[in-house]
């Protein structure tokens, strides 16, 4: 599955003792497209990132997506961001039955961020 996120300016909450900057991206909205569904990105998510001395960022992403049939799917991505290329672990979560498929695999994801737009590559984990 291919995702598309617009993305707002950051929130910077600074230094956190040792562990290094702590800041909050805005998901402003975004699309979503794959053989099995499609649909847009709401906004109102986010991504919790904190930026180690090291440079590498630490992703922590939650947003929730509307299929085109009107069905919400809960998203949760954990990774690592080093330079513009991002690896998550992904986790979906739909209560529409049409989708409980989502609900028992696990997925990764490589991503990149260009001129303020992400985009993540999906793949399930067999």
């Amino acid at each position: 599955m291919e995702l598309k996120l617009f993305i707002e300016a950051e929130i910077v909450l600074g230094e956190v003792q040792d562990l290094g900057n702590r800041r909050i991206v805005r998901v402003m909205g975004g699309k979503f497209w794959s053989a099995e569904l499609n649909g847009t990105i709401l906004e109102g998510g986010g991504d919790w990132q904190n930026i180690r001395p090291d440079g590498v960022v630490d992703i922590d992403t939650r947003y929730t997506l509307k299929t085109d049939d009107g069905a919400l799917i809960y998203l949760t991505n954990q990774g690592l961001r080093d330079g513009g290329y991002m690896r998550t672990f992904s986790r979906f979560e739909a209560n529409d039955a049409r989708y409980a498929w989502l609900n028992k695999r696990l997925f990764v994801s490589d991503g990149a961020k260009v001129d303020g737009v992400v985009k993540h590559s999906f793949y399930e984990v067999k």
